[in-house]
């Protein structure tokens, strides 16, 4: 009995060892194969700190709150500051909008109501700063009373929403305004979470105040004329935005109207246009009238028709490339560093004619990227072919600049590249799927024909309806909206950029199929370069480049477009603040990248 009870131990143990064994082995083939040993991608863990997280508090869902509108008051006459003066944000602003934000919030105050219920309130911006893939802001204009007992007054209709880098043409309205037009950024849900605020405001969506009314057009005190483009977002002079650098060049409502000229820090999307500061300090930009130039087309593309000699037609931007976008939306250009001009002929706009210029030889010192660029997409073109589209045509605008409009068939080809779209449902659902890319699409698969229509599984798997055929994702390449490189990037050498991007993919929340498409695509092409520049922008940023919309409202949102650069040495990283990605209920997730 003894010897057969020391066997059955003894068999125990055996077994326990070669369970252990395998436990290791087990362990040790996980740890390889979600290390990136495998050809699918591991999820970090929060242990690895590499790349700054912050973290993301869970909010509790609160019914939605009948907001409190108030009647309209009319004009509202305003007894303005001199200069804004700095001031401790609303509490109500910073309980609510910091709840969701990492950023901060500046405040100030602008002056104070003059007559009429609002008698006596002062005039303040609440500026939110949000952090992540590319800065971006929201500005909001409260009446601030100072009886305790009074509550803030929003006036909806000013506020602002918008990215730093592009500020041109930003969304106008907030809470209720915005949802009476039918924008999708507030939706019921939205306003759901931010109920406390919509408690303890006041909302006023009629009231004006008549130095925030802007006229279309506007002229200086030279007489040139200049098309409105709009209020910067971020701005309130003199205090967030230096323009000791910038060029004055005429007046305009009484104050200095100035050219921004270079790449003046935040300031760089605004190269070649004009700013003018209103009485409640906001930066007011302008573009220089060409009275032949559709401004409602925002595509940054006209038809143009030229008249002379010969006829030229041809689709032509006034824009200059840059990114998977365009960089400034005017591109001026030094009469000295171009050829010779003469004259071409006449493009004609309301009965006057304008003189439409074209250089008298291409010399190759000049023009030499352009053409190999458009060789590059033509097999077997030649210089004569080249010519035949009329690559660049120039004007010359009231203030004497020259303007270069650049025949789209010659730009350069950067673009967003491979970016992809995964659509997860709760619950298999028909969804349609548009996108209003400014400088059209390249490529598409399936094919967009006025966008996608897809039935699409909680897995992510897509039945593409014209065609029944079954893909993993909506794939497009193009030209977008305005551009700037990431103002956050890390600098990471060649043989760690597959382990940094892995981790940062899987930090910002791409999951393990989306972070292998991802490298899949994007990882063969940073072999070549010692060292790479890497930033992303983020969901914010896409929706700007490349606005999106669905049938049926997402839940969550995670957009990735990825920017970096070939380095031949080390350089400084500036790294941003990665916010993980909140993946609830109906999620889209696209990431992409710009190809160079």
């Amino acid at each position: 009995m003894k010897k057969k009870q020391e066997n059955g131990f003894t068999g125990i143990y055996a077994v326990l060892l070669i369970a252990a064994i395998l436990l290791a082995f087990v362990a040790f083939g996980a740890g390889y194969w979600l290390s990136g040993g495998g050809e699918v991608y591991y999820i970090p863990t929060e242990q690895e700190d590499e790349v700054v997280v912050e973290d993301e508090t869970d909010e509790e869902f609160v019914e939605m709150t009948e907001p409190e509108i108030s009647e309209s008051q009319g004009e509202l006459s305003i007894n303005w500051l001199s200069e804004p003066r700095e001031t401790d944000p609303q509490a109500i602003v910073m309980a609510t909008l910091m709840s969701e934000t990492t950023g901060e919030v500046k405040a100030y105050e602008l002056g104070t109501v003059a007559s009429g219920d609002y008698q006596g309130m002062t005039l303040t911006v609440q500026i939110v700063t949000y952090l992540g893939m590319g800065d971006y802001y929201k500005s909001h204009y409260l009446l601030i009373s100072e009886d305790e007992g009074v509550k803030p007054v929003l006036l909806d209709k000013y506020a602002i929403d918008g990215t730093s880098f592009f500020r041109l043409w930003s969304e106008f309205g907030s809470f209720l305004v915005r949802q009476s037009d039918g924008m999708q950024s507030w939706s019921e849900d939205d306003l759901s979470k931010y109920s406390q605020f919509v408690q303890e405001v006041v909302f006023d969506t009629e009231s004006t105040i008549p130095e925030f009314e802007y006229e279309d057009m506007a002229t200086d005190s030279l007489g040139n004329s200049y098309k409105l483009l709009g209020p910067s977002n971020l701005a309130v002079y003199p205090i967030e935005i230096d323009i000791s650098s910038f060029s004055v060049v005429s007046s305009m409502n009484g104050s200095s109207l100035y050219q921004v000229l270079g790449d003046e820090g935040q300031m760089a999307s605004l190269k070649n246009l004009f700013i003018n500061v209103d009485d409640g300090g906001r930066v007011v930009i302008y573009d220089s009238y060409i009275p032949f130039w559709d401004y409602e087309d925002m595509s940054f593309q006209n038809e143009l028709k030229v008249v002379g000699d010969t006829t030229v037609t041809g689709t032509y931007t006034k824009a200059l490339g840059g990114g998977c976008g365009w960089t400034s939306i005017t591109n001026v250009v030094d009469e000295a560093q171009i050829s010779p001009l003469s004259w071409l002929g006449y493009i004609t706009d309301g009965g006057v004619k304008y003189d439409i210029y074209e250089p008298q030889n291409y010399s190759m010192e000049i023009y030499l990227d352009d053409y190999n660029t458009w060789l590059n997409w033509h097999e077997g073109g030649s210089l004569p072919d080249f010519l035949a589209v009329h690559p660049f045509l120039y004007y010359q605008d009231e203030l004497g600049r020259w303007i270069q409009f650049s025949n789209i068939d010659v730009l350069p080809q950067a673009e967003c590249g491979k970016p992809v779209i995964y659509l997860y449902p709760e619950v298999e659902t028909q969804i349609d799927v548009t996108l209003d890319l400014a400088g059209g699409f390249s490529y598409t698969e399936p094919a967009y024909e006025n966008g996608w229509s897809v039935i699409a599984s909680p897995d992510g798997t897509l039945v593409n309806i014209k065609d029944g055929q079954v893909y993993p994702y909506l794939f497009w390449e193009g030209k977008g909206g305005m551009y700037q490189a990431p103002e956050n990037y890390w600098v990471v050498a060649q043989p760690n950029v597959e382990r940094f991007l892995v981790k940062t993919l899987g930090k910002m929340g791409l999951n393990r199929q989306e972070t292998a498409d991802f490298m899949e695509f994007w990882y063969p092409r940073m072999q070549d370069a010692a060292y790479y520049q890497i930033g992303f922008h983020g969901t914010e940023v896409m929706n700007v480049l490349a606005p999106m919309t669905l049938s049926q409202q997402p839940d969550s949102v995670l957009r990735i477009l990825m920017d970096f650069q070939e380095l031949n040495a080390p350089a400084p990283s500036n790294p941003g603040t990665i916010v993980p990605f909140n993946r609830t209920g109906f999620s889209v997730v696209e990431w992409g990248g710009v190809i160079q």
